[in-house]
């Protein structure tokens, strides 16, 4: 079997697997239910007294680009679909697209795998964002150490995924690493991508 083949008979099998899995994302992003959602909020944005209240104001901005960013992930997953179906075609009528029809399924796996820990955040603080603190345990400057290297970690983690860092309190170590600190962490569903860091973390 040439390659072709073969990466069409797979892309097919994943394809129609993946189907319910799209069905089922499609119960948090109801596309119709978020553009009506962002219509309204976008309304009261336009009232004359909208920024009487800075708080209030503010949140509902957030609340718009929340909603748009749901409704950026499903149109994304539904031009993700169809690019692939669209290279099933073409390499069943066979054109020569294996690498880039290989390319597409890869992204397309793995953005599924996006949309469904995303489907996983549904409590009801999961869309808030998070204040993040580490304290090094016992253990003197190695463990002040290794707070550091923590700390490091879920800067560039944050930085990777888009999300924006504040540090609020930052105290050094004695020789190395750090005593103490304190970040915030701002963006889409923050806390419940965090909120299972909770807890002791070691170094083995």
């Amino acid at each position: 079997m040439c390659k072709c083949s073969l990466i069409y008979e797979n892309s097919t099998k994943y394809l129609t697997s993946q189907n319910p899995n799209i069905g089922k994302c499609g119960g948090i992003f109801d596309k119709k239910t978020i553009q009506d959602s962002i219509a309204k909020l976008q309304e009261k944005t336009t009232q004359q007294n909208f920024w009487d209240d800075n708080y209030s104001a503010q949140k509902i901005l957030k609340q718009i680009s929340s909603y748009e960013n749901e409704l950026k992930m499903w149109n994304e997953l539904d031009e993700q679909y169809e690019e692939v179906e669209s290279y099933l075609e073409l390499l069943q009528e066979g054109e020569e697209v294996v690498e880039d029809a290989d390319q597409a399924l890869d992204s397309f796996g793995k953005f599924i795998e996006k949309v469904q820990i995303r489907k996983l955040l549904n409590g009801r603080d999961d869309h808030r964002n998070a204040i993040l603190t580490i304290h090094p345990g016992a253990g003197g400057t190695e463990s002040q150490d290794w707070a550091s290297m923590l700390f490091r970690l879920y800067s560039r983690w944050c930085e990777r995924t888009g999300y924006k860092v504040k540090i609020l309190d930052y105290q050094d170590g004695d020789e190395a690493g750090l005593k103490d600190v304190s970040i915030e962490v701002s963006g889409d569903y923050v806390y419940g991508n965090l909120k299972a860091e909770r807890g002791v973390h070691r170094l083995v």
